[in-house]
């Protein structure tokens, strides 16, 4: 992946409108696509950053490092049986996503290119991150961006900057009053499959600065987790202590493949 073209000069405080080429994308040639009223260049995306922002770390970590390197088919890693892994990430299977934690879109529009034909369903709490997200998924309208938090039951949560002090990186909810004038609404898992009218979430994303631990703790858990084919989770226990146990106590089993991708751990589940 590399960038061609800014529609503006880099600025600190600007917003800055990029064109990255040759992203990894389930196409095995370059050709138009048709996205809603427009078409895109295969394996081109349109993308706007914040340079006084981590947006173009988030970029780079899931653009170019690749992050989620082993849903390419050609990228299958070895930790487990290939063809349990090719059949695990293949569209045919990956009909409905999950991204718990959009920030500035990068990965609901990663997962849109290599699975052009599911439904992604990203949530993102900030006001801030979740105006730069809705730029950059504008072109897939298979994605359906929420602003809201992910919680375990439909409560008011109140988003605050995190302890480790990494702004967009690290903006964390909690539960607030319902009265709190800055407040936003929160959400779940089964909540977001009745909004959309999903049957169920085939892959899911989170990362949502701790708030893991009150998802898996809730009465619901078990209503859509058995569901979930594979499972990324980058968990904080320094910022929400006691989410690694959570999710752990239902991922660590003989029902999963466990494997550490970057600053992920992924579950696969065991056919």
């Amino acid at each position: 992946m590399f960038i061609k073209e800014a529609s503006s000069p880099a600025s600190r405080f600007k917003e800055v409108q990029l064109l990255a080429q040759g992203t990894p994308c389930r196409k095995s040639k370059r050709g138009g696509v048709e996205r809603g009223q427009d078409a895109i260049e295969c394996c081109n995306l349109d993308l706007h950053i914040r340079p006084a922002a981590t947006d173009g770390i988030v970029m780079l970590q899931i653009l170019y490092d690749l992050e989620f390197k082993f849903l390419l088919p050609d990228r299958l890693q070895f930790w487990m049986p290939a063809k349990c892994m090719h059949d695990v990430v293949s569209p045919e299977n990956i009909k409905f996503i999950l991204d718990a934690g959009g920030n500035c879109g990068m990965s609901a529009v990663h997962f849109a290119s290599l699975y052009p034909d599911a439904t992604i369903v990203t949530v993102e709490p900030d006001l801030t991150n979740f105006g730069i997200l809705l730029k950059n998924v504008a072109a897939f309208p298979n994605i359906h961006a929420v602003n809201k938090g992910m919680w375990n039951k439909d409560v008011k949560l109140k988003v605050v900057e995190g302890n480790r002090g990494i702004g967009e990186f690290g903006f964390q909810v909690f539960e607030t009053n319902a009265d709190d004038m800055e407040a936003i609404q929160g959400t779940s898992v089964d909540a977001l499959l009745r909004q959309f009218n999903l049957p169920r979430f085939d892959m899911i994303k989170m990362d949502i600065e701790g708030s893991e631990k009150e998802v898996f703790e809730g009465d619901t858990v078990q209503d859509w987790l058995p569901e979930v084919s594979i499972f990324f989770a980058e968990l904080h226990p320094d910022m929400r202590p006691g989410c690694d146990d959570a999710v752990r106590a239902l991922l660590r089993n003989e029902r999963y493949y466990e494997v550490l991708q970057g600053e992920y751990e992924v579950y696969v589940k065991n056919y």
